[in-house]
């Protein structure tokens, strides 16, 4: 690439992006003419440039551009079938732990569905007060359930309202700007 004059810019293809082309007009560099190798994108000042780097290239580095696309190849190849023999060894054991977790989703919904349940009666006990003891009220019930601190209910939900009051406010004024 040394002896290619009035470069502009060189990009670095993406693995998808590779495929080599005659010299045009650029797309992504105004006023600039590319063409492409195994590898790169080159930008140049004008079109004659592009032409004799490309014709210098095809005729210079022709053998060893052709060799180290085989090489990436046949490196790309090995990396593949790497990856498939270790998918088809790992595959007993992924679908072991698939199945697994299955079973433990099919476990889950029902404690899901719990959850839910015992949230509502929590929310239902911190205002309504405990349930009464063995499901029926008797003489001392009232002294075994605690008194709801029904100040602290009423405070609790002024604050709420308060704090919903000055959000109406603040987006009233926001959207006044």
């Amino acid at each position: 690439m040394s002896f290619c004059k009035d470069i502009t810019f060189v990009r670095k293809l993406d693995r998808g992006d590779r495929s080599e082309g005659s010299v045009i007009f650029s797309q992504e560099r105004i006023g600039d003419y590319q063409f492409t190798t195994v590898d790169r994108a080159i930008f140049f000042v004008n079109r004659g440039a592009a032409t004799e780097c490309k014709d210098r290239l095809q005729t210079h580095l022709g053998d060893a551009v052709i060799l180290h696309q085989r090489q990436v190849q046949d490196i790309t190849r090995e990396r593949d079938l790497a990856v498939e023999e270790l998918r088809k060894s790992k595959a007993g054991e992924v679908a072991s732990l698939l199945r697994n977790k299955s079973d433990l989703e099919e476990q889950i919904k029902p404690l899901q569905q719990m959850l839910s349940e015992l949230k509502s009666r929590t929310i239902q006990e911190q205002i309504l007060g405990k349930p009464l003891p063995d499901g029926r009220a008797t003489n001392d019930t009232e002294t075994q359930i605690e008194p709801t601190d029904w100040a602290r209910v009423v405070q609790t939900n002024l604050i709420r309202l308060g704090a919903v009051a000055i959000m109406f406010f603040l987006v009233g004024i926001l959207e006044k700007e």
